[in-house]
């Protein structure tokens, strides 16, 4: 939705968008609105880049905190001119409450057996040798190291890809969400037996 205004010569232009929002004040409106035009043209160049990532059906169960994060998005620029195919998978590991008494603190932990089980389910219906590269996100309240954990055997699995970490907060102290955007020559994914 815009907005403009004009009163002697000057320009007030509120632009709100899904995830941008811009106001804009000028007192030469010619060489404002060619500022504008140059402006939305940029937006929408941007947009429409990152609309087949963002809207497609694979790409919307992701979090805002991937698809959102620059590195992430040249990356996945980058890939899409690469590779025809990606696929993505999500999934949440249950944290475990370590209560240290004598601290009077809790701590949150993961169960390695419950890491691997979920490691293995994020990648079920992959081809492993084919994945190129890999953008893991976790996100959780769990330190670094336990995240490392997960990234760690996420390597041992997919040897032959280059992978790519991205580690968040989370609002949730339950579960740690790890999801991924895997890129490589895969077989066709819609294939019927004859």
């Amino acid at each position: 939705m815009q907005k403009i205004k004009q009163t002697n010569g000057s320009v007030r232009l509120t632009l709100n968008l899904d995830r941008i929002k811009v106001e804009l004040v000028g007192n030469d409106a010619e060489k404002c609105l060619r500022e504008i035009n140059k402006m939305l043209d940029k937006v929408m160049h941007i947009t429409s880049h990152l609309e087949d990532f963002i809207l497609s059906d694979k790409m919307e169960g992701l979090s805002d905190e991937l698809t959102l994060n620059e590195s992430v998005s040249k990356l996945l620029n980058s890939y899409s001119q690469i590779y025809d195919d990606y696929r993505t998978n999500r999934v949440a590991i249950e944290n475990k409450h370590i209560v240290e008494l004598e601290k009077g603190s809790v701590e949150n932990q993961l169960d390695l057996t419950e890491v691997k089980k979920n490691v293995n389910r994020l990648l079920f219906n992959l081809e492993k040798e084919t994945v190129k590269h890999a953008i893991i996100h976790v996100k959780g309240i769990i330190k670094n190291e336990e995240a490392k954990k997960i990234t760690d055997l996420i390597t041992q699995e997919l040897q032959q890809a280059e992978i790519h970490t991205v580690f968040t907060k989370s609002e949730v102290p339950s579960h740690t969400i790890v999801e991924g955007v895997f890129f490589g020559d895969f077989e066709p994914e819609d294939f019927e037996d004859e």
